[in-house]
């Protein structure tokens, strides 16, 4: 007798046998049945009916038995030795459902069935059969049947549109092919596939309640058109080949993905039709076809969710994963599909550049909901576009087009632009980061093009780069171009007056261009005051004609004596003496004239007419008011009449003494 360890070791299988003694009915079992139980199984282990044995030895039935949670498995002998015609001994393997996980094959338990040879030889069926654990290691092949018509007739039957009985030649047909189609099913279709290989006549095999029933003879009724079809569908023609040979791939599938399908029997084509297209047979379904087959075959979330998520992950059919994603995120919207994980949300990657214009296309639509997967997906798709032809790539996809100018604002710095009509260009430029340092590129690239409106655009949206590098632009050289930019700029003068600004400025023709084009002494160039002024002519060299000259000189001077402000004793030192001889020697143009005169005080119609003097008033004045260094008064000149001139105009105002002594002391 086997000891506890090696009862462990194996497999333990119950069994009973039914036969003939006054009726047909339980002889022996090694499992106690109830009633009920017993009852059920004595009936279908009697004679199917219509069964024919003729040169057969005996016939299979299988089905599961949810009330002892075992599947019956029965092998049904004909016995002839009893007493009333139509005796048959039957030997019923009572499986635990766990089996079905582990044995590969499960024509091994046809090994285990044993016909009795007499009544009183019943004591193997009162004892329970252990099977070696590692038998099921040693077996993990398959039974090979070869492919033929019945085979695709028994899957057609099955899995396809056929039904009724399947035909065969003679009793004890087709065991083996069914046995193997059995093998073939994942463990939970295993133990709920109810099948019967008895040779029936047409009326008994009408009445049987199995899901796969023979008939034998056969008759033109009962014969499947699949029988006769010339070309096999691809889901059919996997399911096949996977029978007769290795490396039996179609099985490792189904068992993979179809663990939590909610139809068993149902789902098996659906799955043979996605491996077909995993091997691209001929006649498969590919692409938003397939994908909206599976939607169809499993509509519920909860339905085939493992395979569900290697299609959106891209680990099964990895060619449909744009399809599937594309019908999940503009169709679907996660009733049947799950989202992708974020590992298979970055296989997106592998279709760029093959399928650029479907990425695109998918991100075109993406940008436009509002989900963590349509987020992920542009996230995805944005990424892979090259900047080197951003332009050209996306030419046809606006909404992607400002999504990455929003991201990657340095896109804009292209010849491309170029190209783009005003309303484009200036939504770009709009939808840009505000003061962004792609606005001194979009200046270079635009200043010989853009008309003003367009250059309004650049100078409002990026102040500081675009500003500066129209400065530049202007140390560099002068141009019609450049004067139109500069006449936008200074529609809006805080862009430009501020000293942060205007020290970039190396050319003091450039100043005049922005005095000139300002209106000189206008509301916004009094109220800036003279610190923008001062701070360009730190840098600026002298380009101007001296008319011109005199001309930026008066003004700067006006602007020093009023309001004044930051600088005005730097504006003095540079100009005053200047100006004040051109004065005295009515040489000062007309235009610098019109700016200084207003500014100079009114000393009376007598001496109104002496510019010279109202000026050097003017000066002293500044310069008490601003409190100014008395020595920088003093050295305003080297001439020395000017010099008595300028102390007698501080001697007539109030604190002018100090200034004017400043001078007799140097």
């Amino acid at each position: 007798m086997a000891n506890f360890d090696q009862l462990t070791a194996m497999l333990k299988i119950d069994n009973c046998l039914f036969g003939y003694e006054d009726g047909h009915r339980l002889l022996a079992s090694s499992l106690k049945l109830d009633g009920e139980s017993a009852s059920q199984l004595t009936l279908l282990s009697d004679l199917a009916p219509g069964a024919r044995f003729g040169s057969s030895s005996g016939y299979w039935t299988g089905f599961p038995f949810p009330k002892l949670d075992r599947y019956a498995l029965m092998r049904t002998w004909p016995a002839p030795e009893m007493p009333r015609p139509g005796c048959v001994w039957t030997h019923a393997l009572l499986i635990e459902t766990s089996l079905f996980e582990d044995l590969a094959d499960l024509s091994l338990l046809r090994e285990l069935a044993r016909r009795p040879q007499r009544l009183d030889g019943l004591a193997f069926y009162e004892q329970s059969i252990y099977l070696p654990a590692d038998t099921l290691a040693e077996r993990r092949d398959y039974l090979s049947v070869p492919a033929g018509r019945a085979v695709l007739a028994i899957f057609n039957n099955l899995y396809g549109s056929d039904e009724g009985a399947i035909p065969i030649e003679r009793p004890g047909d087709l065991e083996d092919e069914v046995f193997a189609i059995w093998s073939q099913q994942w463990p939970r279709l295993r133990r709920n596939f109810r099948f019967q290989t008895a040779a029936a006549d047409e009326v008994g095999a009408a009445r049987s309640p199995f899901d796969l029933r023979l008939q034998w003879p056969p008759s033109v009724s009962a014969a499947p058109p699949s029988l006769y079809q010339e070309e096999v569908p691809p889901w059919l023609s996997v399911a096949v080949s996977d029978l007769s040979s290795p490396p039996h791939e179609l099985r490792r599938f189904l068992w993979q993905f179809g663990k939590d399908v909610k139809k068993q029997r149902g789902s098996f084509r659906p799955l043979c039709e996605i491996f077909a297209a995993s091997l691209k047979l001929s006649g498969y379904q590919s692409g938003p076809d397939l994908v909206r087959s599976i939607s169809s075959w499993f509509a519920a979330k909860d339905d085939a969710p493992t395979l569900k998520q290697s299609l959106v992950d891209g680990e099964v059919l990895p060619r449909c994963q744009l399809d599937v994603l594309t019908f999940l995120l503009t169709q679907d919207h996660g009733r049947a599909f799950p989202l992708p994980s974020t590992g298979g949300i970055s296989r997106l990657a592998n279709f760029w550049p093959e399928e650029a214009d479907k990425m695109l296309d998918l991100a075109e639509y993406a940008i436009s909901e509002d989900s963590d997967l349509a987020l992920s997906i542009t996230g995805i798709v944005l990424g892979l576009i090259p900047a080197s032809n951003f332009w050209a790539v996306t030419k046809n996809f606006p909404k992607v087009q400002q999504r990455m100018i929003q991201g990657r604002p340095d896109l804009l710095d292209s010849d491309e632009i170029l190209d783009l009509d005003f309303v484009s260009l200036t939504n770009f430029i709009e939808i840009s980061p505000v003061d962004h340092p792609v606005g001194a590129g979009l200046v270079k690239r635009l200043l010989h093009r853009a008309n003003a409106e367009v250059a309004e655009k650049v100078l409002q949206h990026f102040p500081t780069f675009a500003v500066n590098e129209l400065i530049s632009e202007a140390n560099q050289s002068d141009s019609r171009a450049l004067r139109r930019w500069f006449e936008v700029l200074t529609r809006r003068p805080s862009l430009v007056l501020s000293a942060q600004v205007m020290e970039g400025i190396e050319r003091t023709s450039t100043l005049y261009l922005l005095g000139d084009d300002l209106g000189w002494l206008s509301p916004a160039v009094v109220q800036a005051g003279t610190e923008p002024w001062v701070a360009a002519l730190t840098n600026a060299k002298n380009d101007l004609s001296r008319d011109d000259g005199d001309i930026l000189g008066s003004f700067l001077i006006s602007l020093a004596i009023q309001p004044g402000g930051r600088g005005v004793q730097q504006i003095f030192e540079k100009y005053f003496d200047r100006i004040h001889d051109r004065i005295l020697q009515s040489y000062l143009p007309w235009k610098a004239n019109d700016l200084l005169l207003p500014r100079l005080p009114n000393v009376g119609w007598r001496r109104n007419w002496d510019t010279g003097f109202r000026l050097r008033l003017a000066t002293a004045y500044a310069y008490i008011q601003n409190q100014l260094d008395p020595l920088s008064f003093a050295s305003l000149t080297s001439d020395g009449k000017t010099r008595h001139l300028l102390a007698e105009a501080a001697r007539e105002l109030d604190g002018g003494w100090r200034y004017a002594n400043s001078i007799e002391l140097l």
